[in-house]
């Protein structure tokens, strides 16, 4: 059995503001959506002028991986709504 490998994900987080982007490595989708979380509660916390895009209600979330190692295209999943 192999050993899961890091890749690195587009999170895409949309709300009434616009679209929030953070690239993220981790081992799955779900753990790239944790991995955004974190990273803009910590932005927000050091910087108390910017939003917390994950804390909006009615925030959606979709996740993407490049179509290939090198590759410029991504490719989503749908998006979906969060849920705490």
């Amino acid at each position: 059995m192999s050993e899961p490998r890091l890749q690195l994900f587009k999170v895409e987080c949309r709300t009434a503001e616009g679209v929030y982007t953070f690239f993220v490595p981790a081992l799955s989708p779900d753990e790239a959506i944790v991995q955004a979380r974190t990273s803009a509660s910590r932005a927000q916390a050091q910087e108390l002028d910017l939003t917390d895009p994950f804390q909006e209600i009615g925030s959606e979330v979709r996740v993407g991986t490049f179509e290939a190692p090198g590759s410029q295209k991504v490719i989503f999943g749908d998006w979906s709504r969060l849920l705490d």
